[in-house]
């Protein structure tokens, strides 16, 4: 059986959000977590930095 394929680069840690917290904290995390800056980041969502 395979493992169905995550959005997610596989070398991503996944960050679990807190309950209310506002999505520019939890991509704050997500980005310590991951050690990536903004400008990295921009890229992999899409968004221009």
């Amino acid at each position: 059986m395979s493992q169905p394929e995550s959005p997610l680069h596989p070398w991503l840690f996944q960050v679990t959000p807190y309950l209310e917290e506002s999505f520019s904290h939890f991509l704050g995390r997500f980005r310590r977590a991951n050690c990536l800056s903004s400008a990295q980041l921009s890229p992999l969502l899409g968004q221009r930095s």
